[in-house]
């Protein structure tokens, strides 16, 4: 059930439950959605344990976080870029190599590279390294070299 939006009114962590099982209160509203802003579980022969839901904390974050715009940044494709060996696929059936995160991406340098925790990509451009994001930045990231076609002079 839903309580109160009085703040006064909540239960504290440790009070006596006036409810069985979950009782939640008060709104959160986030990405066209509404939340409850704080719940409580009745545990322990009736102890009240509530926390914060936190629904919005991540919301202005880019998707799949949260719903805020994506963070594009503008980086150049280069006119060198070179496309990935399948063999070397990190996820491919030719080795043992795997992303934890998701699936490998192929940079413009030729390279395979797992995906970090946050779902970017690192790849080293003009000299740097950038972290990618694969939604906003879906042309810097090159196509694998296919096995039944020579690569052009500037591929692997």
């Amino acid at each position: 059930p839903i309580g109160g939006n009085d703040f006064d009114s909540w239960p504290q962590p440790g009070d006596l439950c006036g409810f069985e099982g979950t009782c939640c209160y008060g709104e959160e509203s986030c990405c066209g959605k509404t939340f409850p802003a704080y719940c409580c579980n009745c545990v322990n022969g009736g102890e009240a344990q509530c926390y914060y839901t936190d629904a919005c904390l991540l919301a202005d974050e880019p998707p799949p976080l949260g719903c805020g715009p994506l963070d594009i940044i503008s980086i150049p494709i280069p006119d060198n870029r070179k496309c990935c060996d399948i063999t070397l696929k990190p996820n491919s059936q030719f080795n043992n190599i795997r992303c934890q995160n998701g699936d490998p991406a192929c940079c413009p340098d030729g390279s395979w590279q797992c995906p970090n925790t946050d779902g970017t990509f690192t790849c080293h451009i003009d000299g740097r390294n950038v972290d990618i994001n694969p939604f906003g930045n879906r042309g810097i990231l090159t196509q694998e070299c296919e096995l039944n076609r020579d690569c052009p002079e500037n591929e692997i």
